[in-house]
């Protein structure tokens, strides 16, 4: 975990670069104890939205750094799900938000179902309880591609401020 938290620069006082504030959106109760359990022992705070807009506004802002969600159509007159509206968020709002989806229909750590789902990481809802390794690589291979990214606009806040 340490290292985990060197490479993506979350070291405490380290002005890391994702949050280490988790949301996990579930409608499965067990799924989502299982996932907070992983994101708890990874060091994360885990909440549950209990409004999603409210949870929409707060992972535009920054606020979460991590989203485990399932792919799938809105609840009847609730617009769209956080999934949806990850998706749409600008290119620099996106590669903040690390989203890990969970459903019957993936193979965990399928980097192809992934990509094509256009998230970090993709989960079966029968490996959620065992997805440490996973969600460990996974979260650090992404700060490694994101690097630059990374370091380029900490720069440009710098010399803004």
């Amino acid at each position: 975990m340490a290292q985990l938290r060197r490479e993506m620069n979350l070291a405490p006082g380290g002005g890391g670069t994702v949050s280490m504030r988790a949301l996990v959106a579930l409608a499965d109760p067990s799924q989502a104890a299982a996932i907070s359990a992983t994101l708890a022992r990874q060091g994360f705070s885990v909440e549950a939205p209990d409004d999603s807009g409210e949870a929409a506004r707060l992972l535009e802002q920054g606020v979460y750094g991590i989203l485990v969600t399932a792919r799938g159509a809105a609840p009847a007159g609730t617009g769209e799900t956080l999934h949806q509206r990850v998706c749409r968020l600008n290119p620099d709002g996106r590669r903040r938000v690390f989203l890990a989806l969970v459903g019957d229909e993936f193979k965990t750590g399928d980097g192809t179902q992934a990509f094509a789902a256009m998230a970090d990481l993709v989960l079966s809802s029968r490996d959620v309880a065992t997805a440490d390794a996973a969600l460990r690589n996974t979260m650090a291979e992404r700060t490694r591609l994101y690097q630059l990214f990374t370091e380029a606009r900490q720069r440009f806040d710098a010399s803004a401020g």
